[in-house]
């Protein structure tokens, strides 16, 4: 009988320590964190403006050089968002111009993009169907925009216009 009781005891004591061990539990907490980033945003501070063309002329505005073709002028757009970040920017490579009546331009675009106001040589040239160019540490860039005119023997005499769209995203 003391056995008995002693076998007993032992298993009652066997089965608290099953019950207290299933009882434990343990907890972990993690943060959840997240960043928004500020949009980015494009202005148009000046348009290409190619100026008074002859026919049978091509007109070359290297988007690099402002001095180039002194009768124009680039266009050039402020990209702004947030400091260092990488951004892809893209534009149409050609802008046909309408003029009068069904008369047509073919504006092939180029574009380079800096980090001053002031286009300065030798910046990075940006690549029609994307091209990446992180953002100044103030969050800016500046995009300038030329390209090439030709001008038929034939073409249509008249004002012509078209645009040139420029896209950025973060990458």
């Amino acid at each position: 009988m003391k056995r008995i009781l002693s076998i007993v005891a032992i298993c009652s004591i066997t089965a608290l320590s099953a019950a207290t061990v299933q009882a434990q539990s343990a907890d972990a907490t993690a943060d959840v964190t997240a960043t928004v980033m500020s949009l980015l945003n494009i202005e148009v501070n000046q348009d290409v403006v190619i100026g008074q063309v002859m026919p049978g002329t091509t007109i070359f505005m290297d988007s690099n050089d402002e001095d180039e073709y002194p009768d124009g002028q680039l266009g050039r757009f402020e990209v702004t968002g947030i400091a260092d970040a990488d951004v892809e920017y893209s534009y149409n490579a050609n802008v046909t111009m309408e003029g009068p009546g069904s008369a047509q331009m073919n504006f092939e675009t180029n574009a380079h993009a800096t980090h001053s106001e002031a286009l300065m040589h030798g910046q990075t040239t940006l690549n029609a169907t994307g091209t990446v160019f992180a953002l100044s540490s103030t969050g800016k860039t500046f995009v300038f925009i030329g390209g090439t005119l030709v001008v038929d023997e034939n073409q249509e005499a008249g004002d012509y216009t078209g645009q040139v769209t420029l896209t950025a995203e973060y990458h």
